[in-house]
């Protein structure tokens, strides 16, 4: 799942200001090398390709957890992998070998 460059910018419109999304000195300050995006886009972005994955349309989702275990930076391409299971779909996500999201489980209608 590929990024966009302006995807932090973007998310900003949902009312998560914090500078460090699109600032690099704010980022820099909260230990980044430059601004990265916001965990729930990334959590939200990487739910489209498990509900296809798993047959379900993403306003069926019942349930969704996630432990956010790295950054993402804009433009960065997002691996989903998937667990399908009898009531659950397992996930996690990662870029390369850095794993972004871990321990994730998500529930459809």
């Amino acid at each position: 799942m590929p990024t966009g460059e302006n995807q932090a910018a973007l998310y900003r419109l949902l009312g998560d200001r914090h500078h460090m999304h699109v600032d690099p000195a704010a980022a820099r300050a909260a230990g980044q090398p430059r601004p990265f995006l916001h965990g729930l886009c990334t959590l939200a972005a990487v739910l489209f390709p498990i509900a296809d994955e798993a047959g379900a349309h993403p306003s069926d989702l019942r349930t969704l957890s996630s432990r956010f275990a790295g950054p993402v930076f804009p433009g960065d391409v997002v691996e989903v992998g998937v667990r399908p299971g009898e009531t659950a779909v397992g996930f996690e996500a990662s870029v390369g070998d850095r794993p972004v999201l871990t321990g994730g489980e998500v529930r459809f209608r």
